[in-house]
């Protein structure tokens, strides 16, 4: 995928090279050939990653960009000027920026409570306040425990929201699981959902036996 700078920087430099405006107008032809450089310069100095893709859902659409220092991000337009400027801030960015780096939209925070989650095949997930969640935005995936003892990221309880922004095409979130959040990303990138499929590596032990003891049984 090529990069929406690196598009910008050619056309810029065609309509100069083409046009001859700047040239025709008086200006020294250096000086038209060092901004040529300078924004070619500026459009290698972001670098969309191949695997970083749009966001599109029936209900909003979040493109895939870049800028200087990452080459993930993705935009957002909001229905007004300041619900954007509001939405930027809350993400710690500033509101004048086009692209917002992943990191602010991918991130890991804590579990704030264990819980028993039932589920309709008999099975349960054990919501666990050691394991950290994952985070877009401030769609929670909340951490879990596995039955190893390791910690995991879980669909709960957002997995009929999953379904919505997957078009109604809810596979492979057909129920609330426990999983890797490398897992997660592998059942995104197999859904219409694949430019979520950015969740960091979540880590952590934490003991299933004692928390299935302590918490309270499903109703």
């Amino acid at each position: 995928m090529l990069s929406a700078l690196t598009a910008c920087g050619d056309s810029d430099a065609h309509a100069i090279d083409a046009g001859g405006g700047a040239i025709d107008a008086g200006l020294p032809a250096v000086d038209a050939r060092v901004d040529i450089d300078a924004r070619v310069d500026a459009a290698r100095a972001c670098e969309l990653a191949p695997d970083c893709l749009d966001v599109v859902t029936p209900l909003f659409t979040s493109r895939a960009c870049c800028g200087e220092g990452f080459r993930c991000g993705f935009g957002y337009e909001g229905s007004s000027a300041a619900d954007r400027d509001s939405y930027y801030r809350a993400l710690g960015v500033e509101p004048s920026g086009s692209c917002i780096p992943e990191s602010k939209l991918f991130r890991t925070g804590p579990t704030i409570e264990s819980q028993r989650v039932p589920l309709a095949d008999g099975g349960q997930v054990l919501i666990a306040a050691a394991c950290p969640a994952a985070y877009y935005t401030s769609f929670p995936f909340r951490g879990c425990c596995l039955p190893n003892n390791e910690c995991a990221v879980s669909t709960y309880p957002g997995y009929r929201e999953l379904g919505v922004l997957a078009g109604g095409a809810n596979l492979p979130f057909t129920q609330i699981e426990c999983v890797k959040s490398e897992e997660l990303n592998a059942q995104l990138r197999s859904s219409s959902l694949a430019g979520l499929a950015r969740f960091p590596s979540t880590s952590g032990s934490c003991d299933h036996a004692a928390l299935d003891l302590m918490l309270p049984p499903a109703p």
